[in-house]
């Protein structure tokens, strides 16, 4: 760490007059203390105070060679030590903390003193009671309690900032990577809007520990959105009251990126837009979500307001609707500030297999959906009829028994797992706060399209999740039924209606644009995405005065994802205009055709063909012809034809 990065207050210079340096230290060895046992007592002595110091080597047990590691010292005063200026990035929260790069030192009171020592969820975290008596030198080995990379799994904090308003240090990719390292983290996104922007991942990078530089998209009203993977940076980076859509689709317009909803739920005050936390709430991602333009949902972050910083209603309900939508968690830690609490606690995993780890493969598999995220358990597996996390489960009408299985292991004891569909627990998987692990298989019966997940709890007995309970949750996998949309739940899709309803209220009575086009842009969002709810909900509202996109009688989403590679969903369907209005009328019970052609006009294979009557319908295709085998890659178009009526979409197939 270079010392020139670290901007220091008075206070700092009258402390460092009392730090001393080590000199000739002898070794000696300490005791383990329960994890999450302060270890503190009182200092011995006539009321002198001797001060000594303690040197600290970090090693992984298995390899012997050095290790980064985030660190707490609380002295025999039960205060906070750290080590001196300049040689490391110390933070206050908890009983404070500071990052190591395989060792440090520290100026200490004689005494019994605890040492504290994590490097993630994947490692042991050490809690030692040492009693130093002169200059010490202490050997702490850390065990690599679990390695999720041999599963094929990769963590990542999707949203960090090392240069955020207000810090107390100026950092670079390199402290970034430091830190990164420190918490086990093998991807670390941050979000600085042009500090040290690349196009790509930052030089500092190493075969198992990757720092990106990107941008968080902010506006006054809508919410944040975290643009990631991007080649170039789109600016302004910050708006008042023109859309975060349109910067998700000049995202979505760069091969490879990927569209976050950052922190959606930072406040229950709706109309709140003064200032933080209010400017935080993602009040345009019911929106956003109609178009296809978020990726991914921060389930887990500091900035969310309820259970201690996770958030499922929002996110549920948007599911309940027949979105795809896959969590993601970004701490959204402001590493250059003292009072930060430490990145990468809430990390997402994704899984590529066994292919090696790159930042596009890993942002690839977070934008499938082959997802899950934690502060500390890890869900090893989660398979529904053979298949995986975002993926998707086909099967003909009728009630039907699926094989499902769950594998789950932590560190610390588990409570209970859930299995969650459409938002509703239905099953609980007991563990008594006692088991650490657990492997089991059911079956499950359906009858209906759903979304099913998998969430674990657990209580904190650690220090470092600095927080009171445990908690993980997969991302989605979905059972279609001969093809049919999730059943949306009314109440969910008039939650939706009564939101937007809202925010074209508070747009209409705070927003200001550049022109009369950029609100009536604006505004038509708004209106189309709710009618589109009130499609779903069977809710009749009347249009607002700005009118809308209307939607069309036989309707033919983008597909999701796209470009894709493994596969890919298409939404479709008539609109309930269609019992009414003359001109479409003739779509009603009629056979549909939705088939993919290739460049060429050549049809490579029929998806869906059967009568249908209004409303949403979904399909998958899995990039295969119609003769099973695999489609090269390349463009194709997917036609929806209906009586008279056609609609067509481009889709990009990259292998």
């Amino acid at each position: 760490m270079k010392r020139d990065h670290i901007r220091y207050p008075l206070v700092s210079f009258v402390l460092a007059a009392f730090l001393i340096f080590p000199i000739a230290p002898a070794f000696s060895f300490s005791h383990d203390l329960p994890a999450g046992d302060g270890g503190t007592a009182g200092c011995s002595g006539t009321g002198e105070i001797e001060i000594v110091t303690l040197t600290c080597v970090i090693l992984d047990a298995a390899s012997a060679d050095t290790i980064a590691a985030r660190c707490s010292v609380t002295d025999c005063n039960g205060a906070p030590r750290y080590p001196s200026l300049g040689q490391s990035f110390y933070h206050v929260p908890g009983p404070g903390y500071f990052y190591a790069d395989g060792s440090f030192a520290i100026s200490i009171p004689a005494g019994v003193t605890t040492v504290r020592a994590s490097r993630g969820p994947g490692y042991g975290t050490v809690v030692r009671s040492i009693t130093v008596s002169g200059d010490t030198t202490v050997v702490i080995a850390m065990n690599h309690a679990v390695e999720m990379d041999r599963y094929g799994w990769y963590c990542g904090d999707t949203h960090v900032h090392i240069n955020h308003p207000g810090g107390y240090y100026l950092l670079d990719p390199a402290d970034a990577h430091l830190m990164a390292r420190a918490e086990g983290l093998n991807v670390v996104t941050c979000l600085d809007n042009g500090f040290y922007f690349t196009g790509g991942p930052d030089p500092c990078s190493t075969p198992r520990c990757i720092v990106s530089m990107s941008e968080e998209r902010r506006t006054i009203a809508y919410g944040d959105n975290a643009l990631l993977g991007l080649s170039r940076l789109i600016v302004p980076f910050s708006t008042e009251w023109s859309p975060l859509g349109d910067a998700a689709d000049s995202a979505h317009a760069q091969q490879g990126a990927c569209v976050v909803a950052a922190h959606p739920v930072t406040t229950d005050d709706f109309w709140d837009i003064g200032g933080w936390p209010g400017v935080g709430l993602a009040r345009e991602l019911p929106v956003d979500v109609t178009r296809n333009r978020v990726d991914c949902v921060e389930v887990m972050s500091y900035s969310n307001c309820h259970d201690a910083g996770v958030e499922l209603e929002l996110w549920y309900r948007i599911l309940n609707c027949g979105f795809t939508l896959p969590a993601c968690a970004g701490t959204d830690a402001c590493m250059n500030r003292l009072e930060s609490y430490p990145l990468g606690v809430f990390r997402t995993y994704a899984y590529i297999g066994g292919d090696s780890l790159t930042y596009d493969r890993w942002l690839r598999a977070v934008t499938a959906g082959r997802t899950f995220v934690t502060n500390g358990p890890f869900i090893t597996s989660f398979t529904v009829a053979g298949r995986t996390m975002g993926e998707t489960v086909f099967l003909g009408h009728g009630c039907r028994e699926v094989p499902c299985s769950i594998s789950i292991t932590c560190a610390s004891p588990l409570e209970r797992a859930e299995i969650v569909m459409n938002g509703c627990v239905i099953g609980t998987l007991p563990l008594g706060g006692t088991r650490c692990s657990a492997d089991t298989s059911f079956n499950l019966t359906v009858d209906h399209s759903a979304w099913l997940a998998a969430r674990v709890y657990g209580v904190n007995t650690h220090w470092l999740p600095e927080r009171d309970s445990l908690f993980a949750h997969t991302s989605p996998i979905y059972i279609s039924i001969d093809g049919e949309r999730i059943a949306t739940r009314p109440e969910d899709a008039s939650y939706f209606v009564d939101w937007i309803s809202d925010l074209e209220s508070l747009a209409r009575s705070e927003g200001y644009w550049p022109g009369i086009i950029d609100s009536v842009h604006a505004f038509d969002e708004f209106a189309a995405a709710k009618q589109f709810y009130t499609m779903l909900s069977d809710v009749s509202t009347a249009v607002g005065e700005y009118g809308a996109f209307p939607i069309p009688a036989l309707y033919l989403e983008q597909n999701v994802p796209n470009p894709f590679a493994g596969g890919t969903v298409i939404n479709f369907g008539i609109s309930p205009s269609a019992w009414t209005d003359r001109r479409s009328a003739d779509a009603v019970g009629r056979a549909a055709d939705l088939s993919i052609y290739d460049i060429r006009g050549r049809l490579v294979r029929r998806l869906f063909r059967r009568s249908i009557v209004p409303g949403p319908l979904s399909v998958y295709w899995d990039g295969t012809d119609g003769r099973g085998g695999r489609a090269a890659s390349g463009i194709y178009f997917c036609r929806l034809r209906v009586g008279s009526l056609n609609r067509c979409t481009k889709m990009i197939l990259v292998r």
